[in-house]
Formats: C-alpha cells, structure tokens, sequence
C-alpha cells in the first residue's frame, strides 16, 4: 500500500505489526504517532465486528471508541519505552487452544449459503411462508436493559432516547429485565404492546411474541362486574305467569 525501501526488503510472509512498523520508519513517521494509530486501527476494528454481529449500535460503537483513547494513549506512552522483554510473552497452552478450535469466518458480513431451491411440485404444496414475529424495544428516554438467554450471557447495554433495539426472529429466547419500564416500549411486528407492571420487568419479561401478544389481549379484555356490597341482588326476570298467592 505504501511502497518504499523498507518495505521491499522484507522477505516472505511478514506479521502485519512488522510490515506496518517498516513502513511507518521508510516514511518516516514517528514512533509514537505510528503506535497509537496502530492501537487505534485494532480497537476500531474490534469495534466494527461489534457493531456488525449486533450486540452494539453504530453511536454506542463510536461511544466505545472515543472512550477507549486515554487507554491507546496511555498503552502506546507504555509501549514507547518498553524492553522486548517487558513486550514479550509465552502462553502456549494458549496458542495450541486456538489451533484447535474451528475457522472463524474471514468476512463478518460474508453472505449466506444459499439453500437448495425445492421442486416446483413441492413449493406449491407447502404454500407460502408465514413472516417471522418482529419484537422491537424502543427508549422514550436513556434506559438501561439486560437481556437474558439460557445460552449466553446476561447482555446489559444503554438504550438512548429514540433509540430501537430489535430482538433475533421470534425473540430469540431473550428475557428483558429493566429497573426503568415507563422509559421503555415493546413493539411486535410494529404494534405497540400495552405496558406491564413494574414487578414483571425486574422478574424478566420473555420476548416471546405469542406471550406479549397474549399479555396485550389480557390488558384489553373488560373486568367482570363485581357486585357492590349491601346492594340489594337483581330480581329474577317475570315470566308471565300470575304468582301464586
């Protein structure tokens, strides 16, 4: 990319931390300068597989990464006057680990594998496929959410006001837990769902469609009737008849 002396000495494969260190010294850019852009570009780019995969936003990723700046200036001051031997390390057990683990994909943002297209026959006896349930929350002011699954990890991130977080396809087995629910709307496929009582939320409220939708029909079905105390009780309706004396 920046072609100089430096550069073409190198021989074979080269690290990309060695590449980029020669070819920051053949263009002479300083050492500091050239260890905290090196920092930057790596939390950027961790950043970027966050915001691709979902678990943060595009603001929340520029948040984390303006936030991270004292820490890359710090660590690059660090580094400056470091030893190879303050900078090196040995962890094997490690590295062996990793070789053992599977590929990860190269491209977060690679498309799907296209699934077989079905016979003519069999699609039309299948008959089309219904969407899939939506869940949203929406923020009406800054909120705090935890997001439970069975699998993984409880996820707490900060919602800013107008803010939309969209749950995996049919809720994705995800329970919502918030200290703030008057701050927070849920949505199913773009409807807002009546709101729960407070004690629900610090319990957890699945966002399952079906249940939200069912919590909804709940709210909306009128109260029967309760009979006020020392009323007299209705009298039975006439049937016509002469009553017997």
């Amino acid at each position: 990319a920046w072609p100089c002396a430096a550069l073409d000495a190198l021989d074979g494969e080269t690290a990309y931390p060695v590449a980029l260190g020669a070819a920051a010294a053949g263009h002479h850019v300083p050492l500091a300068a050239t260890l905290e852009h090196f920092l930057l570009a790596f939390t950027a780019n961790l950043v970027s597989a966050a915001v691709r995969l979902g678990p943060i936003g595009q603001t929340d990723g520029q948040r984390v990464t303006a936030g991270a700046l004292p820490a890359i200036h710090a660590t690059a001051r660090f580094a400056l006057t470091s030893t190879l031997d303050d900078l090196g390390s040995a962890t094997l057990a490690s590295d062996l680990a990793s070789m053992e683990g599977p590929e990860p994909p190269s491209n977060l943002q690679a498309s799907p594998q296209v699934a077989s297209v079905p016979a003519a026959g069999a699609a039309a006896s299948a008959g089309p496929t219904a969407p899939a349930d939506v869940v949203e929350l929406r923020a009406k002011s800054d909120v705090w959410i935890t997001l439970r699954t069975s699998e993984n990890p409880d996820r707490t991130q900060l919602l800013h006001k107008g803010e939309v977080f969209r749950a995996p396809e049919g809720g994705g087995g995800m329970t919502l837990v918030t200290g703030k629910p008057t701050d927070l709307e849920i949505l199913v496929n773009g409807e807002v769902m009546p709101p729960l009582d407070a004690g629900v939320f610090a319990r957890g409220v699945p966002l399952d469609p079906q249940r939200l939708r069912g919590s909804a029909a709940s709210a909306a079905a009128p109260s029967p009737a309760r009979p006020i105390p020392g009323a007299a009780p209705n009298p039975a309706p006439n049937s016509g008849k002469p009553s017997t004396p």
